[in-house]
């Protein structure tokens, strides 16, 4: 669980690259009357059609019954957005990996900050 104004999370590393067989989750929690904004910094997971092998999904709220706010794997600026906001004061981010995962893939570094909840309506 990652709570507070700001923070910084990233995927598990076995060398340069990220390990197989993962399943990880990081509960975002910002102060009341914030919403979380998500930056990706760094993103590089192994590419598939429809993000069907390794893939990093952010959903609204604090659990995956949520609304997918996106399913995101490859590489590079392309491959995901500047940012995603939540509309509440939770974020779920899940990262999978899948038994072939281990290459060359590198992974990902996100920056979360809280911003004032009438953020979203911009």
């Amino acid at each position: 669980m990652l709570t507070g104004l700001n923070g910084t999370l990233q995927s598990p590393k076995k060398g340069l690259s990220y390990p197989p067989l993962l399943s990880c989750d990081w509960l975002i929690t910002v102060p009341e009357g914030n919403i979380v904004k998500l930056h990706f910094d760094e993103f590089d997971v192994e590419w598939s059609s429809g993000c069907r092998r390794d893939y990093l999904e952010v959903f609204d709220g604090n659990n995956s019954n949520g609304n997918s706010i996106g399913k995101f794997c490859g590489y590079g600026p392309y491959a995901y957005p500047q940012s995603v906001r939540s509309s509440g004061r939770n974020m779920l981010v899940h990262f999978r990996s899948d038994f072939m995962s281990g290459g060359y893939e590198r992974g990902f570094k996100l920056t979360f900050t809280a911003e004032n909840e009438t953020s979203k309506l911009k």
